[in-house]
């Protein structure tokens, strides 16, 4: 998952910065989360189909959403 993620945000940004001359100095955040689920509850997560949709009205808050799933995770890393 790592390796995966150091490439899609290498090319990425090199192609906001390709693409948007004035955004030379454009950087995305340094960290990033992954999520998995299981086939079987995939339906109880069927907003994910509607994601975009949905986070026009609800503004996603990851330390809220971390909490509530009770997910342990480390502060330092976070990133609000």
């Amino acid at each position: 998952m790592s390796t995966l993620m150091e490439k899609v945000k290498a090319n990425s940004s090199a192609w906001i910065k390709r693409r948007w001359r004035g955004r030379s100095g454009f950087g995305g955040q340094t960290g990033y989360a992954a999520f998995s689920i299981s086939k079987p509850h995939l339906e109880a997560a069927r907003y994910l189909r509607n994601q975009e949709k949905h986070h026009r009205r609800i503004s996603f808050q990851l330390l809220s959403f971390l909490d509530r799933q009770g997910i342990d995770y480390d502060p330092r890393y976070v990133f609000a």
